[in-house]
C-alpha cells in the first residue's frame, strides 16, 4: 500500500473505476420507475373506484338491481386483485434477478479494480450471469433469516399487542446484523465459493474487521452517513463499499480468485 491512508487509497481506486456504479444506477433507476408507475396505477384505481360508486345512481333502488350491481363489483374487484397480484409477482421476480446481477457485477468489477486496476462491464455481466442462481440464493438466505426474526412480533401481535410494538426492534437489529455480516457474500460468490461457504466467509471476514482492519467499518459508516446527508450520492454508496470490501479481502485477508472447490452451488 502507498503512503496514502487506507480509506484514501480505496477511494482512489473507486474514483478511477467509477463504472462500478453503473449497475447500481440502473437498479435505482428501475426501482424509481416502478414506484412511480405504482403511484400512477393506485391513483387511476381510486378514480375508477369513484366512478363505480357514482354509477350506483344509475340503478333503481330495487333489491335485484342492488344485488346485480354488487355482484358485478365483486367480480371486478376479484379480477383486479388477481391481476395486480400476478403483476406484482412478475415485477418482484424481475427485480430479484436484476438486483442479483447488479450486485454480482459490482462485486466482480470491484475485484477487477483492486487486482487489475481496470473493469469490464461485459465481462462482469457474464460472471454475474453465470453465478445468478448462487447470488439469488444468498439473497434469499438473508431474507429468510430476517423473516424468522419477525415471528415473535407476529405471535405477540395476537397474544400481547403492546409487546409486539417493542419486539419490532428485534427484526430491525437482526436485519442490521445480517446486512453487516453477509455484506461481502456476493464477492465470495463471484470468486467461486458456494452459497453456504460465501455466507460463512463473509461473516468471518466482517467479524475480523474489528481486530484486523477497523478502517473498513469506519468507511462503511461514513459512506452511509454521507449518502444520508447528500442523497444524490446514495447511488455511489454500495459500489464504494464493494471496492472497500474487495480491497480488504485481497490485501488484508490475502484471498484471491479462484478459491479451492470452485463452482460449488451449495
Amino acid at each position: 500500500m502507498s503512503q496514502k491512508g487506507y480509506l484514501e487509497t480505496v477511494l482512489d481506486v473507486f474514483l478511477k473505476n467509477l463504472a462500478i456504479a453503473i449497475p447500481n444506477v440502473i437498479v435505482v433507476g428501475l426501482t424509481s420507475i416502478i414506484v412511480f408507475a405504482a403511484y400512477i396505477l393506485g391513483y387511476l384505481s381510486m378514480i375508477g373506484a369513484s366512478f363505480m360508486v357514482s354509477s350506483i345512481k344509475e340503478f333503481p333502488l330495487s333489491q335485484p338491481n342492488i344485488e346485480k350491481f354488487f355482484s358485478r363489483i365483486s367480480l371486478m374487484n376479484i379480477t383486479f386483485i388477481l391481476m395486480m397480484l400476478g403483476l406484482i409477482a412478475i415485477v418482484a421476480l424481475i427485480m430479484v434477478v436484476i438486483y442479483a446481477i447488479a450486485h454480482g457485477m459490482m462485486a466482480d468489477m470491484s475485484l477487477d479494480a483492486v487486482i487489475r486496476g481496470y473493469t469490464n462491464l461485459s465481462k462482469s455481466f457474464g460472471v454475474a450471469k453465470d453465478n445468478l442462481i448462487k447470488l439469488i440464493l444468498v439473497n434469499l438466505a438473508e431474507f429468510f433469516i430476517i423473516g424468522l426474526s419477525l415471528l415473535p412480533t407476529l405471535i405477540l401481535l395476537f397474544v400481547h399487542p403492546p409487546l409486539a410494538i417493542i419486539s419490532i426492534l428485534l427484526p430491525v437489529l437482526v436485519g442490521l446484523a445480517v446486512g453487516f455480516l453477509f455484506m461481502a457474500s456476493p464477492i465470495f460468490v463471484v470468486m467461486g465459493y458456494g452459497v453456504i461457504d460465501s455466507l460463512k466467509e463473509s461473516a468471518d471476514a466482517m467479524m475480523k474487521t474489528f481486530s484486523l482492519r477497523i478502517e473498513v467499518i469506519i468507511g462503511i459508516i461514513v459512506a452511509f452517513v454521507i449518502s444520508w446527508i447528500v442523497s444524490i450520492l446514495g447511488v455511489l454508496t454500495i459500489p464504494f463499499i464493494y471496492v472497500l470490501l474487495a480491497y480488504y479481502i485481497v490485501h488484508d485477508l490475502k484471498k484471491l480468485p479462484p478459491p479451492p472447490q470452485e463452482g460449488l452451488l451449495i
